[in-house]
């Protein structure tokens, strides 16, 4: 699979190669779900329109509750709407939609989840460890159609599924294969990539707030039978800058954080990651782009992130330093998420 997203560009009917006007020689790849073994069953008019109730409905009713939130707490009313959104949302007990996370426990962790492995997972791994365990009752019904059907969701594993063959072709180059993961979640890329190639001798350094995403992490790598090649940090991002002068990586990942980074964060971590890898180093990294399910995203499951267009994703590689002409985006099968392969 890995070397299957990189040399079938080209292939009539399969892959486009793309440029752009802004950074000419950044090149866009357009990868097929059949390269992958990935999805992309688009949803019709009807199941969009249902979103789009459902989400508006919800906009109002949460919207109102953000609102109350900041005028009452102190902390919200200081660090505004995106944070009160974040709360909102995290919050178990809160149900954003009878009709989605009400009577859904996947639907629900699929919300209160965000940020974490917990969504992720679900998403990750909903045809073989959710799907199965769904019966034919309304619970059943309302995942199938929220979760099975989300074309956010086939995206997403669509993602995972162009990192883990990109990032194992990575290591397959380095000679003694070094990786950084930021905000690494479960890291379910990087090990699945590692294993894809036994011959290396891998050294990682998972970087995470989160200490039940790392325990995953650990507990998957552990069953993996790679265990030995991890190390486990509990710290925030910040800490990157650190790890990059003395952990020295020759491959970079960041799958998932820059959703999460305005221009600014996401401009000085990228000239970082530059600076700090070696010539042949290179930074893997994606971000979501607008969609048409975007609403639901926003005001069902309340995921605060920051979407950008595939101009705008070459011009933050392109800011940072990273040379044009060697670095690629790669786009999913639906166009939702876009793979960032940055090189010196």
């Amino acid at each position: 699979m890995a070397t299957n997203i990189v040399t079938s560009i080209g292939n009539e009917g399969c892959v486009k190669r793309k440029k752009n006007s802004i950074t000419t020689e950044i090149q866009l790849t357009e990868v097929c779900a059949g390269q992958i073994n990935g999805e992309c069953n688009k949803t019709g008019m009807f199941y969009q329109l249902t979103l789009l109730f459902v989400s508006c409905i919800a906009m109002i009713k949460n919207g109102f509750l953000v609102f109350l939130m900041i005028t009452r707490n102190e902390k919200c009313r200081k660090r505004g709407f995106p944070y009160t959104v974040y709360k909102l949302g995290r919050n178990k007990k809160h149900v954003s939609s009878l009709f989605v996370d009400g009577f859904s426990k996947w639907n629900a962790q699929a919300k209160w989840g965000a940020t974490t492995c917990d969504s992720l997972e679900l998403f990750y791994h909903y045809q073989e460890r959710v799907f199965p365990n769904l019966g034919n009752n309304f619970e059943g019904f309302i995942t199938k159609w929220w979760i099975g059907k989300m074309e956010n969701r086939q995206a997403v594993t669509n993602r995972l599924k162009m990192v883990i063959g990109l990032l194992a072709v990575e290591i397959s180059k380095q000679e003694n294969p070094r990786i950084l993961s930021i905000a690494s979640g479960s890291a379910d890329a990087v090990i699945a990539a590692i294993k894809k190639c036994p011959d290396k001798d891998v050294h990682v350094v998972l970087i995470d707030v989160n200490q039940d995403s790392l325990d995953a992490a650990k507990k998957a790598a552990t069953e993996a039978g790679i265990v030995n090649c991890f190390q486990f940090v509990k710290t925030s991002y910040a800490r990157a800058f650190t790890y990059l002068k003395t952990f020295k990586p020759n491959i970079v990942e960041m799958v998932g954080f820059l959703d999460y980074l305005d221009d600014a964060m996401a401009t000085r971590l990228f000239k970082a990651i530059k600076n700090g890898l070696p010539a042949s180093g290179v930074f893997l990294t994606c971000n979501i782009i607008p969609n048409k399910e975007k609403i639901f995203l926003d005001w069902v499951l309340l995921w605060n992130m920051i979407y950008r267009t595939v101009d705008e994703m070459k011009t933050l590689v392109d800011d940072a330093g990273f040379s044009r002409g060697k670095s690629e985006i790669y786009l999913e099968p639906l166009g939702i998420h876009q793979v960032a392969v940055c090189r010196k």
